[in-house]
């Protein structure tokens, strides 16, 4: 069954991500030829990224292969590790996008990093929806899951409007939220 895919073009897809990290890879390279000098905190900061982002894959993965053989949202035992796992990927995608925003405005401007940093507020926009849709479809969930997981859904929310201007992100927020027949007159 699926719960990280709310429609067809609003799924959780571990191949995006790797590609987002891919991007930070290839920019990481650009600045070692680029900036002799590479300063350690943009290392570290690169790092980050990449480590934040292998954990998010990691959670993708795991909750892909969890929900794989389940019928229903009844079926799970661990709905509390469940609603966590997805609150840990949302804040570290968060933490990924504050990071390469602060490099955005410390580095001259590359292009990968722009189309980067797009790129992860879009996949920000699609796991923040499938984490609510999610949420709507459980039985019970305890006051302190929920509590974490809405704070890191209102902040993604806020990240994702940020950005509403863009048209790649509003274009995925029209797959997300709206119908096949909406999305056929924007064309």
């Amino acid at each position: 069954m699926k719960y990280l895919c709310i429609k067809r073009k609003c799924c959780l897809d571990v191949q995006r991500y790797s590609k987002i990290l891919d991007n930070i890879t290839v920019f990481e390279k650009s600045l070692k030829v680029n900036v002799k000098d590479l300063a350690s905190v943009w290392y570290k900061d690169l790092q980050l990224i990449k480590n934040a982002l292998i954990k998010v894959i990691n959670s993708i993965d795991a909750l892909n292969k969890r929900f794989k053989h389940i019928r229903s949202v009844n079926e799970l035992t661990d709905v509390d590790t469940i609603v966590n796992t997805l609150t840990n990927v949302l804040n570290r995608l968060i933490e990924c996008y504050n990071i390469l925003h602060r490099l955005k405005d410390e580095v001259s401007v590359d292009s990968v990093l722009n189309d980067t940093l797009i790129s992860l507020v879009s996949e920000i926009c699609i796991t923040t929806f499938n984490a609510m849709h999610f949420v709507t479809t459980l039985p019970s969930i305890n006051r302190d899951s929920i509590g974490r997981i809405a704070s890191a859904i209102a902040n993604a929310l806020l990240l994702t409007f940020l950005y509403i201007d863009r048209e790649e992100i509003r274009h995925q927020l029209k797959l997300c939220l709206g119908d096949e027949e909406s999305r056929a007159h924007d064309h």
